[in-house]
């Protein structure tokens, strides 16, 4: 009776671990990008929460809100998230008038925040680059 294995049937035990070896490699590897992706996306979603929360408490203060509403263009802003832990992702911040409530006898803010990651370094947000855009109103305030 023989027990040890002949190198023929070594090298087909090889082959055929390989074949199966080599997808699994390429499946996690494909989920490692996956995965990266989905947790810079949480971070650029969260990033532009806080950047439109930050916007918002600023308005709440009337002297803001009027200056603000009284700019005929809006007022843009911008910047880069690197402080953040985020190198490459850049942010604009966008408030304007809008353009419907005065007629009604109300004023009405438009904020938005597009928050994108910056891959070819031209600061501006590409369509086949990630990013989020929040938006939101805010009326004028009370006080």
């Amino acid at each position: 009776m023989r027990t040890a294995a002949t190198l023929l049937e070594v090298a087909a035990a090889t082959v055929l671990t390989s074949f199966l070896l080599i997808p699994s490699l390429s499946l996690l590897d494909q989920s490692r990008r996956l995965n990266e992706r989905h947790e810079l996306r949480e971070q650029m979603s969260f990033e532009a929460q806080r950047l439109l929360d930050l916007r918002t408490a600023d308005l709440a203060h009337r002297s803001t809100f009027l200056r603000d509403h009284r700019r005929p263009n809006g007022l843009v802003s911008g910047g880069t998230l690197a402080a953040r832990g985020l190198p490459a992702v850049r942010y604009e911040s966008t408030t304007i008038a809008d353009p419907l409530y005065p007629a009604m006898g109300n004023e009405m803010l438009i904020l938005r925040v597009e928050v994108w990651q910056d891959d070819d370094g031209d600061r501006q947000s590409d369509p086949n680059e990630p990013s989020i855009q929040l938006f939101t109103k805010r009326s004028r305030p009370n006080n």
